[in-house]
C-alpha cells in the first residue's frame, strides 16, 4: 500500500469541507447545516494530526490532541440531527414529547455535556500517565 494515501485522502476531505463552507455561504443555509463543516473541519484537524504522530511516535502532545479531535468530531455532526429534529417537530407538533421549540437547546445542552466529556475522556486515555483524578 501506498505511504501517501492519508494526506491526500486528508486534503480530499479538505477540499469537500472548504466546498460546503462556501454552499453554506452561497445559500445562506448557516443555520440548518452549519455544523457539517464545522464537524468536518474538526475531523480534518484530528487525521491531520494523526498524520503527523505516525511520524513522531514520541510526542504526547500531538497524539493527545489526535485522539481528543477525533473523539469531539461525532456530537458536533449529532448537532445537525438535533437541528433538523427540532425544525420537522415544528411540522408535527402533536408528535413532539417537549414543546418543538425546547428540542434544540435541549439537546444542544445535552450534546455540550457529551462533547466536554468526551474530550476531557479521550486526554486522559491518551495520557494515561497522568496524576490520577483524586490527587
Amino acid at each position: 500500500m501506498r505511504e501517501d494515501v492519508a494526506p491526500e485522502l486528508n486534503l480530499s476531505q479538505a477540499q469537500r469541507r472548504l466546498h460546503h463552507i462556501y454552499i453554506n455561504i452561497r445559500f445562506k443555509s448557516w443555520k440548518v447545516t452549519g455544523s457539517l463543516p464545522w464537524g468536518g473541519i474538526v475531523f480534518v484537524a484530528g487525521f491531520a494530526m494523526r498524520e503527523v504522530s505516525a511520524f513522531h511516535p514520541n510526542n504526547l502532545n500531538i497524539f493527545t490532541a489526535n485522539t481528543v479531535l477525533l473523539l469531539v468530531a461525532p456530537p458536533v455532526y449529532a448537532l445537525l440531527n438535533y437541528i433538523v429534529l427540532g425544525r420537522t417537530l415544528y411540522y408535527v407538533p402533536y408528535l413532539s414529547p417537549i414543546h418543538p421549540g425546547r428540542v434544540i437547546s435541549t439537546f444542544l445542552g445535552l450534546d455540550v455535556v457529551v462533547g466536554v466529556l468526551t474530550g476531557n475522556g479521550g486526554a486522559r486515555v491518551a495520557n494515561a500517565d497522568a496524576t490520577p483524578l483524586g490527587n
